[in-house]
């Protein structure tokens, strides 16, 4: 909750337990505005502390709530299919692997061009 403060964050924390196969856990933090919700996430893994899943997350979202964009790097991915549809544009904190993947596979199937643009602290998408 530290590092949120500087950021005028105040987290509303709720606990979750789940039936699940595995014994794994993670953690999801995530900010409502006005017209978009983004987040940060951290998978925990055997001899990680909960300080350290709850570090990585917080700094996600911090990356993400910083560049300013519309949209955290994991929606980036998701939003590229109806760029390509409807055209427009859209911006992103970062562009993963899979995101680069997923307009490659857009273009080969749709011959639809997604143009990904780095800027200062974000990246904008142009179909």
């Amino acid at each position: 909750m530290r590092l949120l403060r500087p950021f005028g964050i105040a987290p509303e924390i709720a606990l979750e337990y789940v039936d699940a196969a595995s014994l794994g856990g993670g953690i999801g933090i995530f900010a409502q505005y006005e017209n978009s919700v983004t987040g940060g996430s951290a998978v925990a893994e055997q001899a990680r502390s909960a300080e350290s899943l709850a570090k990585e997350a917080c700094e996600a979202l911090i990356k993400a709530h910083e560049s300013g964009a519309a949209l955290d790097e994991h929606m980036a991915d998701q939003i590229l299919p109806y760029l390509a549809i409807t055209g427009g544009a859209a911006s992103a904190a970062a562009a993963t692997a899979h995101c680069k993947s997923n307009a490659y596979v857009i273009e080969k199937f749709l011959g639809v061009k997604i143009k990904i643009i780095p800027e200062k602290n974000m990246i904008r998408f142009s179909a």
